[in-house]
């Protein structure tokens, strides 16, 4: 059965996205394991750029808040699915937060992959990523492409791949037809 992690960054549901997800995952529930965590509700602290989790803690963060559990989930999935509306031509801040603290999942010695110099593995295995980007003005969706080249970017650097990314009114057909795809 496929885990999949989702990492919500929705401030406040103004689409109505929320519930549709929630039914989403019920459907689904008998095909894959979801753990979905919303950023609003969780206490996680901005990234401080300490580089801690490179040379005092190796893997673990020196904030003991909420993040953890997310990075636990993350590294045992198949998946991590990143919802977040776009504010500003971007993500939002609390996916901006959470992304930014992925860090520990890598660690800071560097290898070649594809001719570009990354950081090397920290785990034999990383999730597949997925974003959604929910929004009630689809004229703000031309931001996706800048917002997808930023995350494929990401992928790569924790070793994984930017699998799709789903824009969305508040609907949940792209992102289920993209999960059954998987």
């Amino acid at each position: 059965m496929k885990r999949i992690t989702i990492v919500n960054g929705i401030q406040e549901d103004v689409t109505g996205f929320e519930k549709s997800l929630d039914r989403m995952m019920e459907r689904l529930r008998n095909r894959m394991v979801f753990e979905c965590f919303r950023l609003r509700e969780m206490n996680i602290s901005y990234c401080c750029g300490c580089l801690g989790c490179w040379v005092k803690s190796p893997g673990k963060c020196l904030y003991k808040d909420d993040m953890v559990s997310i990075l636990k989930s993350a590294i045992r999935s198949d998946l991590v699915i990143l919802i977040s509306p776009v504010v500003m031509g971007f993500v939002s801040p609390l996916i901006k937060k959470a992304t930014d603290r992925f860090i520990p999942l890598i660690h800071p010695y560097i290898t070649i992959v594809r001719g570009e110099c990354h950081h090397k593995k920290r785990y034999a295995r990383y999730p597949y990523l997925g974003l959604v980007l929910v929004d009630k003005e689809s004229d703000s969706m031309n931001d996706s492409e800048l917002i997808t080249a930023v995350y494929k970017r990401a992928a790569l650097n924790l070793r994984s791949r930017l699998l799709f990314t789903v824009c969305s009114n508040g609907s949940t057909e792209g992102l289920e037809h993209e999960i059954d795809d998987f």
